[in-house]
């Protein structure tokens, strides 16, 4: 059946509880391997013996590429890890654009990269998975750069969540007001999965929009406050 193809076992179109939590926490996740790391180096001491032995610029342009780095890893790796899983216990295969309304198989019209899911599975997969790889650095790399106002990590990743929440609720909201019966977020419990978050669905021009806004972010924050080195 189409419902058992590789695809649809997948962590990001099996619609599990497990799965959607794992999404849910991803804006959080992919923080905590380096977008603190400026708040715990100041606070031990470390951040200026590191100023003292090298340039603004390549100590936070470093720390700038391994939260990037790391934050889409923490991202990749279990997706990835899904995908080999999935090809483990179901057999390869395009599903049926016919058939698939009358199956359990979570894609709908407004899935971005959709018809790839139907033509190329495995390019469908690779897609989304680079997607998250890419918005949770992004986001990650954003959030470092306004680590420098924070005194606690974990207070700086709450907030960076509690910002993902007013984000989507923001963006829902507006995009019910401006088109009746549209739902429409730029957050990232919607960006990452192509199933959506509680029933809203991102659109390609809605992540394009999302990847630039995103980007901008990251490459401004960090630039703006490093030069600053605003240490509270």
């Amino acid at each position: 059946m189409e419902s058992r193809l590789m695809v649809n076992y997948w962590v990001g179109t099996d619609l599990k509880p497990s799965s959607v939590a794992l999404y849910f926490l991803l804006p959080l996740l992919c923080l905590l391997p380096g977008a603190g790391s400026l708040v715990e180096e100041r606070s031990s001491g470390y951040q200026q013996h590191a100023l003292s032995r090298l340039t603004n610029r390549r100590y936070y342009g470093a720390k700038a590429f391994a939260c990037f780095i790391a934050a889409g890893l923490v991202a990749l790796v279990p997706l990835v890890a899904s995908a080999l899983a999935a090809a483990l216990v179901a057999p390869y295969g395009a599903p049926d654009p016919i058939s698939y309304v009358f199956l359990a198989v979570p894609i709908s019209w407004l899935t971005p990269f959709r018809d790839l899911y139907f033509t190329q599975p495995l390019l469908f997969l690779a897609v989304w998975t680079l997607t998250a790889f890419l918005f949770s650095g992004i986001w990650a790399t954003a959030l470092l750069g306004v680590s420098l106002f924070a005194r606690n990590a974990t207070k700086l990743f709450l907030w960076g969540f509690a910002a993902q929440l007013f984000v989507n609720y923001a963006t829902v909201a507006l995009s019910r007001l401006l088109v009746q019966d549209a739902s429409r977020s730029l957050d990232l419990f919607t960006l990452l999965v192509p199933t959506g978050y509680e029933g809203v669905i991102t659109s390609l021009e809605g992540m394009a929009a999302s990847l630039v806004v995103y980007g901008a972010l990251s490459l401004l924050l960090p630039a703006l406050f490093f030069k600053r080195r605003c240490y509270l």
